[in-house]
């Protein structure tokens, strides 16, 4: 599975001496948040992204997923493994997943 999301950016002033270090610093961070972005599809072939947030659970968009309907995520484009719905809340469209 991917590596966790992280969405906290601190950037101390003192640290940032020029714009090509923070745009470094910017570019790296990027990177990694990235890891943790995999796609998520719904056995209906409607495709949205989703977030690692552990090990075996994602966070994701729950208007595209039915009840009981077969999900796979793919962790890489060669690696995909099967998921299931463990939580939803239509109100914010946000549903967790779990490998």
């Amino acid at each position: 599975m991917r590596k966790s999301a992280c969405f906290v950016i601190l950037v101390p002033e003192g640290n940032m001496s020029s714009w090509s270090e923070l745009s470094n610093e910017l570019h790296k961070t990027v990177q990694a948040v990235g890891q943790s972005v995999i796609t998520v599809q719904a056995e209906s072939n409607r495709t949205v992204s989703g977030i690692v947030l552990d090990e075996r659970t994602i966070v994701t968009t729950a208007s595209v997923m039915n009840d009981g309907e077969k999900i796979r995520v793919w962790v890489s484009p060669d690696q995909q493994v099967d998921a299931k719905v463990i939580g939803r809340d239509r109100g914010t469209d946000i549903a967790l997943l779990q490998s």
